[in-house]
């Protein structure tokens, strides 16, 4: 439950962030953001996995990660319906 509200977070801020290029549509600011999140969460189970003592890679933990992602971009879109353009 914990990696879905800290990656809904993340990609919501993320949207918020690039809410400053208007020029560009919202389906490249997501898929970016969708594609930096999950190379982001896939490597720090990675890192979890191999580097540290007494944790370990976990595939649950990655999918709440992209359930969080595709969360917070819903959340984001919902909320700013009216100036998106695709």
């Amino acid at each position: 439950m914990v990696h879905i509200i800290m990656y809904t977070v993340l990609s919501f801020l993320m949207l918020f962030g690039f809410c400053f290029k208007k020029n560009e549509p919202f389906r490249r600011k997501a898929l970016y953001i969708v594609v930096v999140c999950i190379i982001f969460g896939f490597g720090i189970e990675i890192i979890q996995g191999s580097l540290i003592r007494n944790r370990f890679f976990s595939w649950k933990d990655f999918i709440a990660n992209n359930l969080g992602v595709f969360t917070g971009m819903l959340i984001y879109y919902y909320y700013n319906k009216k100036e998106i353009t695709w």
